[in-house]
């Protein structure tokens, strides 16, 4: 039953259906201020300086939706797989793009090459694991995973996938033979990289944990990023480790527009000073294969009471719907101010 009046936001870039607010004025000289924009032809520096950035150049086009990952092979050629037709594509510079391979799931999230230069491909959902050599593939292996998110392969001919639902990282043997090497107690092991001493690197999501793999069921954590989650792990001859997270800028963006361009109703105020909050949030995707969800949802809740100056404690109520627009990516809120409310009865308060 609702108990109050509801303050609605609907977020579409950067416009909100909401009561009209005025003008107003503001700085950007910071770190902080210029990261909330968006980069054309420029970098930021971590001291808040912009400067051009490096020329970006179209290497190839296929027409394909995205590509998912690249392997690059000592020749110089390209190995790059798409979505959402499940294709893994040969490039080399100076000439276009040929098919190699067609999977028969829709996406190939996952490329690596082996030292022999056999190419594997891991294709989702219902994750396989497929060996390609001389243009022709094979199913390799069927670890029983949802998702294969990112592979590595050693040079001792050994595979190591990055798996989801379970957030499991798979060492393979090469008969096919799977086992499970390392649970991250996450939901998706999103990237798998070896450092300088050939030690194996995992990313995660959704709380952005990089893992430095030992061996098996032996593991520990090099990094707990502020984003949701590690996408991808360049390590450095000096043993420097580039990793790049991403995942919740988008959900934060949305939310703080949304929180910061309301004029809230002083009824809803007044019931929210002394109550508590009930949030309905639909994430309008690009595509159905966003994960950003999870992580998206903490960020926005996050945001909200930040803005609105409430502990997050006091959010008893939680709807949430996952929707997919192609054209019009973006988060509606709705909030009500819920001047009363009791846990059931029957339950025991611990």
């Amino acid at each position: 039953m609702k108990l109050s009046p509801r303050c609605l936001a609907l977020v579409s870039g950067a416009a909100l259906l909401c009561s009209a607010g005025s003008s107003s004025v503001w700085e950007s000289n910071t770190y902080a201020d210029f990261l909330k924009g968006r980069f054309f032809g420029v970098s930021l520096t971590r001291d808040g300086r912009l400067t051009l950035a490096p020329r970006l150049e179209t290497a190839a086009e296929t027409g394909e939706a995205g590509v998912w990952s690249l392997a690059v092979a000592p020749d110089g050629t390209v190995y790059f797989s798409t979505g959402h037709r499940g294709r893994v594509y040969r490039w080399k510079a100076g000439e276009k793009p040929s098919l190699l391979w067609s999977a028969p799931q829709p996406e190939v999230f996952a490329l690596a090459l082996d030292a022999r230069g056999t190419l594997y491909a891991g294709a989702s959902p219902d994750g396989r694991i497929w060996k390609i050599e001389n243009g022709k593939a094979a199913e390799f292996c069927d670890p029983g995973e949802k998702y294969i998110w990112a592979l590595a392969a050693a040079p001792d001919g050994t595979l190591f996938a990055g798996t989801g639902q379970n957030g499991r990282v798979l060492r393979i043997a090469p008969s096919g033979q799977s086992e499970v090497w390392y649970e991250t107690g996450q939901t998706h092991v999103t990237a798998l990289a070896f450092d300088a001493k050939g030690r194996l690197l995992a990313g995660t999501e959704p709380n952005g944990i990089l893992y430095r793999i030992e061996g098996k069921n032996r593991a520990f954590v090099l990094h707990d990023a502020d984003l949701p989650e590690i996408r991808s792990i360049v390590p450095a001859a000096d043993g420097s480790i580039y990793v790049a997270a991403m995942g919740g800028s988008y959900a934060k963006r949305q939310a703080q527009a949304a929180i910061r361009r309301v004029d809230l109703p002083l009824d809803f105020a007044a019931t929210l000073q002394n109550g508590y909050l009930a949030v309905f949030i639909d994430f309008y995707f690009e595509t159905p294969l966003r994960r950003d969800l999870d992580g998206g949802l903490k960020i926005t809740l996050d945001t909200i009471c930040a803005s609105l100056g409430i502990d997050d404690r006091r959010v008893v109520d939680i709807h949430l719907v996952k929707r997919i627009d192609p054209l019009r990516p973006r988060i509606e809120i709705e909030l009500e101010a819920l001047a009363h409310w009791a846990f059931e009865d029957e339950r025991a308060v611990l």
